[in-house]
């Protein structure tokens, strides 16, 4: 049976290219996003399909969609997520015009079609062929599809804030892992760091506040700032870090500048609290302000929990090997889910994500099938 037949309870290869195809035609990069467009074209065919969808409009062109296999209440709700949006294209020549969808040698090409916009089509075939079932699930069964994962998970937060997912008792990320099942990820804190004075010339610098010299005294020792994560380490993580990534100030030579501001990134471990850095920071000086950029909690679930054991049982299933679980090493939606709902989420879905961002990015349609098994798989064992 070639690629392109291959079937999984009744929905086709070809049924989840053409879905992942139109997603792609979509321009969602992020900057700007302008998810809008294709949370529509979700919501119709989520529609089309007989399920209830939301669109969650927002910003400038920005919007989430919901859609619901309502349950009968016995059990909490299980919520499959993917985001709309993806990084830029970049200026590189890819072989393959990178919102064609091209379909090569077994390979969907496109920007997104990793991470996640096939991801999102799996999902979304596998809550129809629930749907399709008419078994009523113990517990609802959503597909939560977000805008802004690729900066700050605005889509997720302003969704899990809404209310709109009260009722969910876990989730599951469908963002590329190989199928490894991720119980863990990074926290990430971004800060700038924002220093005003008095503006002056340099000819008479006693008569000018130097912002950029008020910046460089609180970054004095970058040691003492890199100390507030370092020396933790997580076992599945790794250490925790900081990284000073942007300064800017002045506009002249011969300008005493009146303002500066210098950007952070701290990555944190489970345990670690992002309200103790802040504060720590806050108390280096006073006349330097710190702006949140991005407050991304990590994420952590115990292997032996019912959401993980649940996921690896259905990897192996589909696979016909015993799947893992890993920390990851990036960031997800995960983070705003949890922070706002209190919930455990896993990360599993497929190809591997070192191809995440590349030129001529690309998805195996055979892991796009596999894909739509496994959530189907995982959401019988957790919602029926």
């Amino acid at each position: 049976m070639s690629t392109t037949e291959a079937r999984v309870d009744g929905t086709s290869a070809a049924e989840v290219i053409a879905l992942a195809r139109e997603l792609l035609a979509i321009d969602t990069a992020n900057p700007p996003g302008n998810e809008l467009a294709a949370a529509d074209h979700m919501a119709d065919w989520l529609r089309g399909a007989g399920i209830e969808t939301t669109v969650q409009p927002f910003g400038d062109g920005r919007g989430n969609v919901l859609a619901r296999v309502p349950g009968n209440g016995e059990r909490p709700g299980l919520v499959f997520s993917g985001h709309l949006d993806t990084d830029p294209v970049g200026p590189q020549a890819w072989k393959h015009a990178p919102r064609a969808g091209v379909v090569e040698d077994g390979r969907l090409y496109g920007r997104g079609a990793l991470d996640m916009k096939g991801s999102v089509a799996a999902m979304a075939l596998a809550l129809r062929d629930l749907h399709r079932s008419g078994r009523r699930p113990a517990g609802d069964v959503v597909l939560a599809l977000t805008a802004g994962e690729e900066s700050d998970s605005c889509g997720a937060r302003l969704m899990a804030e809404s209310g709109m997912l009260d009722d969910a008792g876990s989730i599951v990320i469908g963002e590329p892992t190989g199928f490894d099942v991720g119980n863990a990820h990074r926290g990430a804190l971004w800060i700038r760091a924002e220093a005003s004075g008095v503006r002056g010339h340099s000819s008479k610098p006693d008569r000018a506040t130097n912002a950029l010299c008020r910046l460089l005294d609180w970054l004095h020792p970058l040691d003492e700032i890199e100390a507030l994560v370092a020396g933790v380490t997580d076992p599945l993580l790794g250490p925790a870090s900081m990284s000073l990534n942007v300064i800017s100030g002045g506009d002249a030579p011969n300008v005493a500048p009146d303002f500066a501001a210098a950007t952070l990134d701290f990555r944190t471990v489970p345990g670690q609290r992002h309200d103790e850095i802040l504060s720590a920071l806050r108390e280096r000086d006073d006349r330097v302000e710190i702006v949140v950029l991005r407050d991304a909690p990590p994420v952590f679930v115990e292997e032996d929990s019912k959401l993980v054991r649940t996921a690896l049982h259905a990897v192996t299933a589909v696979l016909g090997a015993p799947a893992q679980t890993r920390g990851l090493p990036y960031l997800t939606d995960a983070s705003a889910f949890v922070d706002v709902l209190g919930i455990p989420a896993v990360i599993v879905g497929p190809g591997p994500e070192s191809r995440a961002h590349t030129v001529d990015e690309f998805l195996e349609v055979e892991a796009l099938v596999q894909a739509i098994d496994i959530f189907r798989r995982i959401a019988e064992q957790l919602a029926f």
